[in-house]
């Protein structure tokens, strides 16, 4: 839904350029030759509309990162109601490792203990893309695979990937690299084949 609004935020921004610029070449046509005119009324819309884009349309809205990073630790924070529910709540945890860390404890404490993953094993993200989500608070395999489909469409706005990380299989891919398996790719990279 967000990747709607800032769509159409974008093309509304782009039509009140064009409209200026077809404003800007009437009045201009009258004082100068036709082509000179043409020419300020195109530079006037084009300039104008991307003006309105980074003021109205702005992805670096921290508002937009916050959200993201909130379902991920969601799940941690329920609280046990007496110490029996605690200990049932974290037996399974021990016994299972493969699991996701994010559904089992906040996002920072695997940070803290393993350190972050190298998410350039994903395909598709890159050490732009993964400065990028280090940034976003996003530092393993873990959380990726964690994601839900408004996770998805979130952190797809926010970095204004439009579709890529559906397209590259980025959870597909965290999951079997969270649980200690191997993807193709992540070979290539642990070979040195790629970066």
């Amino acid at each position: 839904m967000a990747q709607t609004d800032t769509k159409t935020c974008r093309n509304i921004c782009w039509i009140l350029g064009i409209i200026v610029g077809v404003i800007a070449f009437f009045l201009l046509k009258g004082a100068m030759a036709f082509l000179v005119a043409l020419l300020l009324g195109v530079v006037i819309a084009v300039c104008l509309g991307f003006l309105l884009c980074k003021i109205f349309c702005a992805k670096d809205d921290p508002a937009v990162a916050a959200p993201v990073a909130a379902p991920m630790s969601a799940p941690a924070t329920k609280p046990a109601e007496t110490e029996a529910a605690k200990v049932e709540v974290e037996a399974p945890a021990a016994e299972v490792e493969a699991a996701p860390v994010a559904e089992t404890a906040p996002v920072a404490a695997p940070v803290a203990e393993a350190g972050p993953d190298d998410l350039k094993m994903l395909k598709g993200v890159g050490p732009k893309i993964e400065q990028k989500l280090h940034e976003a608070g996003v530092t393993t395999f873990a959380q990726i695979a964690a994601w839900g489909a408004e996770d998805i469409a979130k952190m797809d706005d926010m970095l204004s990937f439009r579709g890529r990380i559906e397209r590259d299989g980025w959870v597909e891919q965290a999951k079997t690299l969270a649980a200690g398996g191997e993807t193709e790719f992540a070979k290539r990279v642990a070979d040195g084949d790629v970066y």
